[in-house]
């Protein structure tokens, strides 16, 4: 009896010490025109809310290691998905504004929301340029999500 209480102690061991870790995430959120974007929502992927950004734009985040990717959003900015490296702990983010595009196809606005899409990239070296990030290039994954879904 004591051998099997043993062996399954040592079994779950493992799996306890998994689900205990956390991992601490700071960061910046700024627009396209390098401003700060003040209480963007940090949500995870099922929508419940883990941190908004503070007055400066600035992130602090301790989610748990299992966690692979956030969702960003805010009044008058589209909202992102990323998806996170697992060494990454510095998130600068940029959010691309949130246009009203009037008398055009969604073909033509996802085109142009691409052309805005690519050149986020460069921002990030700009920004990081100017001061505003500590990292040259982002450290996850973002994805386009276009209106228009491909045939």
């Amino acid at each position: 009896m004591r051998l099997v209480l043993l062996l399954l102690v040592i079994i779950s061991s493992p799996t306890l010490h998994i689900f205990g870790q956390t991992r601490i995430i700071t960061g910046k959120v700024i627009d396209e025109n390098l401003e700060t974007v003040v209480h963007a929502e940090i949500l995870n992927s099922d929508k419940r809310l883990l941190t908004t950004t503070d007055i400066n734009g600035k992130i602090y985040l301790e989610i748990p290691i299992g966690i692979k990717s956030i969702q960003i959003r805010s009044i008058g900015y589209e909202q992102i998905s990323i998806n996170l490296i697992p060494d990454c702990q510095q998130l600068d983010i940029i959010l691309m504004s949130d246009w009203t595009y009037d008398y055009i196809t969604l073909k033509k606005v996802d085109r142009l929301r691409m052309k805005r899409f690519k050149k986020l990239n460069k921002l990030h070296l700009t920004a990081f340029q100017n001061g505003l990030f500590t990292t040259d290039k982002a450290c996850y994954n973002q994805t386009f999500i276009p209106y228009v879904i491909p045939r």
